[in-house]
């Protein structure tokens, strides 16, 4: 994560801004020759009411999945916002709007969580994304947090392995210092896939160790991935949200304490 971060280029940000808005206003009125869309400058939505994308809802502490009838449940004390360096102290994205709200927030120049967001989505496509939950705010630049993503998606078991050592090793290799992928283990039901990140930039004397888990699961025609993000433990948050998850009319699923 970039949590050593200090954004220092606002005038750059201006100036880009005022290039882009004077392009766009140059080319729509250009007898209409060349129509430009500023929205298509920003990430597209991914979710939507149209289409019936996947989402979530909340009730209590417990994590709907619609159109799926799956659930699982998270922490009491993620129910309350808490305070951060800067803006970022939403730390639940379950809605259409609220998962729009992130593919934004993934994508914010000089983002604190954006280099993760970018491994996780070069392995999972951010339309199958149905939740994002956190024990604080996401992109919020602190560094001792634990963040998590919930996928449903067409992609089988194998694949999402292949996926996490190919095309995600080599995208977190290129942003960080160094990634490398640990041995898979079992946790019940789960195979757990860990990639062990760490970024030291020559610019900086900051050092931060992180871990990237990916908790992947079979359900009829369906994979259910848990992502979680941590540099700490949080055995028995990540062990919750495991254990509660609930895929139609199985019981919730049994697994043995993460150590």
């Amino acid at each position: 994560m970039k949590k050593y971060l200090r954004p220092i280029i606002f005038i750059a940000t201006f100036v880009t801004a005022g290039i882009v808005l004077a392009l766009y206003s140059f080319f729509t009125n250009s007898h209409n020759t060349i129509l430009w869309n500023i929205d298509s400058l920003l990430p597209l939505s991914q979710h939507s009411t149209e289409y019936d994308s996947p989402h979530a809802e909340l009730d209590g502490k417990t994590v709907h999945i619609r159109p799926y009838d799956a659930s699982f449940e998270i922490p009491d004390g993620w129910l309350t916002t808490k305070p951060a360096p800067d803006e970022h102290v939403k730390n639940l994205f379950l809605s259409w709007q609220d998962l729009n709200e992130l593919g934004e927030i993934d994508h914010e120049m000089n983002g604190s969580d954006s280099d993760e967001a970018e491994v996780i989505s070069s392995i999972l496509p951010f339309d199958d994304c149905v939740a994002h939950v956190g024990d604080r705010g996401w992109g919020n630049f602190l560094w001792n947090d634990l963040q998590g993503r919930v996928y449903v998606t067409d992609l089988t078991p194998d694949l999402i392995a292949a996926n996490i050592e190919k095309e995600g090793l080599n995208k977190a290799t290129r942003l960080f210092t160094r990634a490398s992928l640990l041995k898979p283990q079992d946790k019940g039901k789960w195979k757990a896939l860990t990639m062990d990140i760490f970024d030291a930039p020559s610019w900086s004397d900051f050092m931060l160790g992180e871990r990237l888990d990916f908790y992947v699961r079979a359900f009829d025609d369906k994979t259910v991935v848990f992502v979680f993000l941590h540099t700490d433990s949080y055995s028995d948050e990540i062990s919750l949200l495991l254990t509660s998850f609930k895929w139609q009319h199985a019981p919730a699923s049994k697994l043995t304490p993460i150590p």
